[in-house]
């Protein structure tokens, strides 16, 4: 240990995924003996076994700190902040690790303080403003409080500012300092409040600007057409009103813009937009009318447009050729959708859901992966010229007034098709047909709620399910073998809930086969005979309301994935099984339930007996009423 004395720097970072973990009091015995030390690197290395140790104070000579992502917790020492010779400090991502910032004095040489994703707390001192040599302060994710002292707004070496998803409130200061070094200012996610004017103009490298989430109000100013190097601004979930911004308010280079969800009105005007570099824009959830006017449409690198929830009317295109997602959903759109838009060169995902389109004419092949129509008043067929979308991977037509026979047949074209949603969709009717080896293979296939009155014989060919819904059709009859294949090594969550599926056609075992599954819905059928057991990754089993009958099978005792377990309303009887893990018990305790990540148990209206008995766990909800269960719940211990 005496060697140590002369280590400068010690560099235990583990980059690699080694999983490194020093054990209690071995940090502290290091420290002790590094007395020479000036760079302490330690990131994501397992340092839980005990809290930062206060001898780590006394290194005079530490200039750099990092311990970042080393699951500390516990109240950190304030005094690390005042060594005489620190100049950074990272103590981001320890998520249980508390504490607050001291008094600074201006002797310090801290550069960069970063405490990121922390439970540090408290306000923010004045004396900040004596940390002249700061350039970077990261505070995102704690719980710092109170309003930002202005001294803050002084410190001319400041390069990222980032006070995100904090509590911080109050205004900017109307005439702050000039920040002359400040490229990334991120005040997002916080309870600041007012108009924005002259707050912002004195940052002339400002680059990112991140707003969003707070109580701003007004006009948005022109004052941002000032900062000449910004390329990103977020304007976000705030109340700003008025009419769209004249393009001068934004300046020469913006890449992103982002003013949703905000309370701006009227129509977008038809300016000759001088804004080249513009990739996206986003102006959802405010109250815009009229119609998109081409010289948005125009702007030469857009590539992202979000104009959802809205009342836009209609649009006048121009043929960008560069915009990949437009998204137009819950406007007051009517009539065919307009052809010009799949012509839309490099157009890549178009969402239209919730307006009041009545019909789909696809004149044109496209470049589209993904197309949302959900929610409109399409009706009639599904037409067949989507099968000239070759690139689709994603198609919803949920929710509209869709008839007519649908054979999978006209998806046999689509090759790269992976999900596909015709939900809601009550006069629809799936053609049962043979097997098609040629349509796509589906990862995620939602059929509720159209019209179907058996297992469509399609799915036979679908090996790489995920996620399948069939819930609230017309189903009846047995479970067929063939389905107990449908996606084996694959899905992960199966609801066929809102049948009047009987039971099971032929079934070898009562544990289910699926692998990978997690979601399994069976509620609201007409199920008859034993309760089946889920597979082993199962999460969440939900099958009430049915006609179940006999035990509860003991490999139930298997499943300690299982969150939620909800078998109500059935005709189980007998004791819940023994599900032993390191628990005494004896034969005047026969019911014992133990599932350690159980959150949710209704056993309610069944015919089950005897005491029931339950383990500390992490259940938060049980419901057991109307059963013949004797003796009362019964707490027991772990031993």
């Amino acid at each position: 240990m005496e060697k140590l004395t002369n280590i400068m720097s010690f560099d235990l970072s583990d980059w690699y995924g080694n999983n490194l973990y020093v054990r209690e009091g071995e940090l502290e015995r290091l420290i002790q003996n590094m007395t020479n030390l000036r760079l302490l690197y330690m990131d994501e290395v397992n340092l839980s076994s005990s809290p930062m140790p206060q001898s780590m104070a006394n290194l005079s000579s530490l200039t750099h700190l990092s311990v970042r992502d080393c699951h500390l917790y516990g109240k950190f020492p304030q005094n690390i902040f005042q060594l005489p010779n620190i100049q950074s400090i990272d103590l981001s991502v320890n998520y249980d690790l508390t504490g607050s910032l001291p008094e600074f004095n201006s002797t310090s040489n801290l550069k960069s303080l970063e405490i990121d994703l922390t439970k540090f707390s408290g306000e923010l001192p004045d004396s900040i403003g004596k940390l002249k040599s700061l350039n970077v302060l990261l505070l995102t994710d704690s719980l710092f409080t109170g309003t930002v002292p202005s001294s803050l707004w002084n410190l001319s070496e400041l390069v990222e500012l980032d006070l995100s998803f904090n509590y911080f409130k109050g205004r900017l200061p109307s005439t702050p300092g000039i920040l002359p070094n400040l490229t990334s200012l991120y005040l997002s996610g916080n309870e600041f409040g007012g108009e924005l004017t002259s707050s912002i103009k004195n940052l002339p490298r400002l680059q990112y600007l991140k707003l969003e989430r707070n109580n701003f109000g007004g006009q948005i100013s022109t004052s941002f057409g000032n900062l000449t190097q910004l390329t990103y601004l977020d304007l976000s979930h705030n109340f700003f009103h008025g009419n769209f911004p004249n393009p001068v308010a934004f300046p020469h280079l913006i890449e992103g813009i982002d003013l949703g969800y905000n309370n701006l009105t009227g129509s977008i005007p038809s300016y000759n937009f001088n804004l080249p570099f513009l990739g996206s824009l986003d102006l959802s959830n405010n109250l815009f009318t009229g119609v998109i006017p081409w010289s948005l449409f125009a702007i030469p690198s857009l590539e992202y447009l979000n104009l959802d929830d809205n009342q836009i009317i209609d649009l006048a295109i121009s043929n960008s050729s560069k915009l990949h997602t437009l998204s137009l959903s819950n406007n007051l759109f009517t009539g065919v959708i307009p052809p010009p838009l799949f012509a839309i060169p490099s157009l890549v995902s178009l969402h239209l859901d919730d307006n009041q389109f009545t019909d789909l004419d696809i004149c044109n092949s496209s470049q589209l992966e993904s197309l949302s129509l959900s929610g409109n008043r399409l009706s009639r067929r599904i037409p067949r010229s989507i099968s000239k979308l070759k690139k689709l991977r994603e198609l919803s037509l949920a929710s509209n007034n869709l008839s007519g026979r649908v054979d999978f047949g006209i998806f046999s074209e689509l090759s790269d098709l992976k999900s596909l949603d015709l939900s809601y969709n009550s006069h629809l009717s799936i053609a049962n047909t043979s097997k098609d080896s040629n349509l796509p293979q589906f990862l995620d296939l939602f059929l509720s709620s159209c019209n179907i009155s058996e297992f469509p014989n399609f799915l036979k060919t679908q090996d790489e399910l995920e996620y399948l819904d069939l819930s609230s059709n017309r189903i009846g009859g047995p479970i067929p073998k063939w389905f107990l294949s449908v996606g084996i090594k694959t899905l992960q969550r199966l609801n066929l809930s809102y049948n009047f599926i009987s039971g099971w056609e032929e079934i070898q075992s009562l544990i289910l086969p699926w692998k990978v599954l997690e979601i399994l819905d069976l509620r609201s059928n007409s199920l008859q005979g034993p309760l089946v057991v889920p597979p082993i990754s199962t999460q969440y089993f939900l099958i009430s309301n049915n006609s179940l009958v006999g035990r509860i099978d003991p490999l139930f005792c298997k499943l300690r994935n299982l969150r939620t377990l909800d078998a109500s309303n059935n005709r189980l009887d007998g004791t819940i099984p023994l599900c032993f893990h390191n628990i005494g018990y004896s034969e005047e305790a026969p019911s014992v339930l133990l599932w350690e990540g159980l959150q949710y148990l209704d056993l309610r209206s069944n015919m089950l007996q005897g005491p029931l008995v339950v383990p500390p766990m992490s259940i938060t909800s049980i419901f057991i009423s109307n059963n013949s269960f004797g003796g009362g719940l019964i707490q027991c211990s772990v031993n």
